[in-house]
């Protein structure tokens, strides 16, 4: 496997080894909006080589909205917090939100 023209190396994008038939891509190491090309080679025993190639469109994220978050300050996992996303545009629809958390010490 291999990219083409791309901003990325394939080591960094696969989680899985280049040579494998199939593959597995990060798709936190794209970059949203952009077109990637990716590439397989292969060899018959003589020596051939033939490729096939399949263009990937990383959606872009979604954009002009707000999330508002009330309390902004409170005790993890005691605190109800109440979320709210207005606004957001995106030429794929519906639009969902996916919420989490981190502890900061």
């Amino acid at each position: 496997w291999s990219i083409i023209d791309a901003d990325v190396t394939i080591t960094t994008v696969l989680m899985s080894a280049a040579t494998r038939a199939s593959v597995v891509a990060q798709v936190e190491e794209l970059t949203a909006g952009a077109t990637y090309t990716f590439r397989l080679t292969v060899a018959d025993a003589d020596g051939s080589e033939g490729y096939s190639e399949v263009d990937v469109v990383v959606n872009d994220n979604p954009s002009s909205g707000t999330l508002a978050v009330s309390p902004q300050t409170g005790e993890t996992m005691s605190t109800a917090y109440s979320f709210v996303a207005l606004s957001w545009v995106d030429a794929d629809l519906p639009l969902t939100y996916k919420y989490s958390y981190s502890v900061v010490e």
